[in-house]
């Protein structure tokens, strides 16, 4: 199984090295991840919506090892910048652009995940091909 599937912004090598190369297990931690990421960026737009930068640091935070394992590197910084919000005093109406560009980032991310790997989100689909 290839971890690069052309023009993707994502690299799998990292995953593999941790979970193996079964194709079964690759496209239930991608489906896994896709769920999580979906989840936690939609929490950082609702915390920073309601001024809670502490919640957006704290999820940012969670996000990041996955955009680690998954090689988004391009990413590795801006999710750094929103997890140490809090701590360098920035208020999320600075902040807000930022994590609506990493959204954007994200959904061309699980685009590309589910079109390189079909029924990934949803496992129960594969028995339909």
């Amino acid at each position: 199984m290839s971890s690069d599937q052309g023009n993707t912004s994502y690299n799998l090598s990292k995953l593999i090295d941790y979970v193996g190369d079964n194709p079964d297990t690759i496209r239930e931690m991608i489906g896994i991840f896709i769920q999580s990421a979906r989840e936690l960026c939609t929490q950082m737009i609702e915390a920073c919506a309601n001024g809670d930068v502490g919640l957006v640091s704290k999820t940012a935070h969670k996000l990041k090892p996955s955009l680690d394992i998954f090689g988004i590197e391009s990413l590795a910084q801006p999710i750094r910048q929103i997890e140490a919000a809090k701590d360098n005093s920035i208020e999320c109406q600075t902040l807000y652009p930022e994590i609506m560009r990493l959204h954007q980032q994200m959904a061309v991310v699980m685009q590309q995940l589910n079109r390189d790997y079909p029924w990934a989100e949803n496992p129960d689909l594969s028995t339909m091909a």
